[in-house]
């Protein structure tokens, strides 16, 4: 396959109007157009939805450990919300500090 990626590439580089075409020789031919491995809608989507789900795995892990603390420090000191949200940072110093000596 001798031809070249039909994607134009948005930037400063030859015309921001125009874009300037894509460097990389075509991989596959997706809907009558040729794309090269980084273009390829298909390729694209996929990496997309990996990212994606590697972010939400992480910020789901996060907040799932952040309300564990939040609720251990609620239990084990028995103070209200209120005074918790005013000494937050403070106390999570401590906990970090605390969880340093240990390891």
């Amino acid at each position: 396959m001798e031809e070249q990626c039909s994607v134009r590439i948005m930037g400063e580089e030859y015309s921001v109007r125009l874009g300037s075409p894509c460097q990389n020789p075509a991989k596959v031919i997706r809907d009558g157009k040729p794309y090269c491995g980084m273009h390829d809608p298909d390729a694209v989507k996929a990496r997309r939805e990996r990212r994606n789900a590697e972010a939400d795995a992480k910020w789901a892990s996060e907040r799932e450990r952040d309300r564990r603390r939040e609720a251990i420090l609620l239990l084990t000191y028995g103070i209200s919300v209120k005074v918790f949200d005013q000494k937050r940072k403070e106390i999570r110093e401590f906990l970090e500090t605390l969880q340093a000596q240990i390891k």
